[in-house]
């Protein structure tokens, strides 16, 4: 919206305003319904106006940061993954195992990492019922 726009907006809403309060003022003290009902009329649109000259709140973006996370089950940072969506992403220290997933680019998730960002990669791995651990799994 220009900015002449607004002050007439503006202009618009002090004008119709104080137009609707002197008339509501005047006429409720006088008792003359229809000139009341026009007053009301007016306040209404003042506020009508004022809510167009105004801009809307906008919500504060979410960022993550993560520092020293030493990582843990794969499905678990899947399922933070979606949690987190499309909110920003900042690494400023460890992120190990698989919270270097997060880098993964089928996540779509909105990352960055500071110069202090360090990952840690390892071979993938299960731990099986007995305790035996399997490697080299794709």
């Amino acid at each position: 919206m220009t900015m002449l726009l607004k002050l007439v907006l503006i202009l618009a809403v002090l004008a119709a305003s104080a137009f609707g309060f002197a008339h509501f003022t005047l006429f409720a003290v006088a008792g003359r319904r229809k000139s009341l009902w026009w007053a009301l009329v007016l306040i209404l649109s003042a506020c009508l106006l004022s809510s167009l000259a105004t801009k809307p709140a906008k919500a504060q973006d979410t960022a993550f940061l993560i520092d020293g996370d030493m990582g843990g089950a794969v499905l678990r940072y899947h399922a933070k993954a979606k949690i987190i969506g499309r909110s920003k992403v900042i690494v400023d220290g460890v992120c190990l195992s698989a919270c270097a997933l997060y880098l993964r680019k089928d996540w779509n998730l909105d990352i960055c990492y500071t110069q202090a960002a360090t990952f840690g990669f390892h071979k993938p791995y299960q731990v099986l019922d007995n305790g035996a651990i399997l490697t080299g799994i794709s």
